[in-house]
């Protein structure tokens, strides 16, 4: 089997085959931006999976290059998904109050978000919603999947965390 040949195939032998190549350069790579090993290993094997699932044809001169891409583009968009909770939780303490209360008022609590997140805001913005904050979608990602820009998803996630906020949490600044 040729090297050429090894690169286009749709199997995860290749993938096999590129992640003994290239596993400890991606690795060094996030582990450099990420500072965690446990996170880094994930997002190198999430970058592997996404090879398998999409099966990508990659040209053995580009190999490396392009795997080194994909793992800091995996590794940029963890460090956002981050920083966006982050700023979540600053932004909405009272929230955290929630998971103090007892089991049945959580349950409830939640129950009548989500069903805010149905009926009080407009078709499109809860899709948006839903996909970056429960399948933890990327704003471009959520934008790609519903065909829409990334400044519509933007659009749509400060109208939906806006009326949530006036919703949930008058008081909240």
């Amino acid at each position: 089997m040729t090297q050429e040949h090894l690169y286009s195939s749709d199997s995860a032998a290749t993938a096999e085959i590129l992640f003994r190549m290239h596993y400890k350069d991606m690795y060094r790579m996030a582990y450099t931006l990420l500072h965690d090993a446990e996170e880094s290993r994930d997002v190198v094997q999430s970058v592997f999976l996404q090879l398998i699932d999409r099966r990508v044809a990659i040209e053995p001169q580009t190999a490396r290059s392009y795997l080194l891409t994909a793992t800091r583009h995996a590794c940029l968009n963890l460090m956002s998904r981050k920083k966006t909770e982050e700023r979540m939780q600053r932004l909405y303490p009272r929230e955290l109050e929630v998971l103090s209360l007892p089991a049945e008022e959580q349950e409830q609590r939640w129950r009548a978000i989500n069903r805010f997140i149905d009926e009080g805001l407009t078709p499109q913005t809860s899709r948006v919603l839903r996909l970056c904050y429960d399948k933890g979608l990327s704003y471009r990602e959520a934008a790609d999947e519903l065909g829409i820009s990334v400044a519509a998803v933007n659009k749509h996630m400060v109208q939906a965390l806006r009326k949530l906020r006036e919703r949930f949490n008058p008081t909240a600044p």
